[in-house]
């Protein structure tokens, strides 16, 4: 999805987005197992509760991550957006550039600004997308050094 330009349509995130969906649903069955496998089946229950309480602290934290590398990107973007609506900045903007571009607030600027806005908006988006993948790329290599199968405890009906 990285790459995508201000002047494209929705359907250019369709691929990416669908990939992901599938991506996800692959990951999450794996991810439980693993969660309650290398433990014994008296601590399962367990094992699932710390899988969900973290995976519930992760999603939190990689909002804020993600938020923070956005507002960042889009922040440095303002003297573009300057630049690109005649040197003339909003006046009364207390907040970061980076809320008037996520809230919709430049498009009051008239289309000068829309077009700068929304490239401001897509360096941001793209900056968050690259950093995800590569977090991806990293995990998935972690997974599979540090996933042994000889940690797995056999469960199972004794015979």
């Amino acid at each position: 999805m990285s790459g995508v330009s201000a002047s494209d349509d929705w359907t250019g995130l369709l691929a990416g987005l669908c990939l992901t969906g599938v991506g996800i649903g692959m990951v999450n069955p794996p991810l439980a197992t693993a969660a309650v496998g290398v433990v014994e089946a008296a601590r399962a229950g367990m094992a699932s509760g710390i899988n969900a309480t973290f995976r519930q602290v992760g999603i939190a934290t990689g909002i804020a991550a993600w938020g923070a590398i956005f507002q960042s990107a889009v922040d440095g973007q303002a003297d573009e957006f300057a630049r690109a609506v005649g040197g003339r900045m909003p006046a009364g903007q207390e907040g970061s550039f980076s809320d008037f571009i996520s809230f919709g607030l430049y498009r009051q600027l008239g289309p000068d600004a829309v077009e700068a806005g929304r490239e401001a908006f897509i360096v941001g988006f793209d900056r968050i997308l690259l950093c995800a993948g590569v977090l991806a790329v990293v995990g998935a290599i972690l997974c599979l050094v540090l996933i042994r199968p000889k940690d797995f405890v056999e469960h199972g009906a004794p015979a």
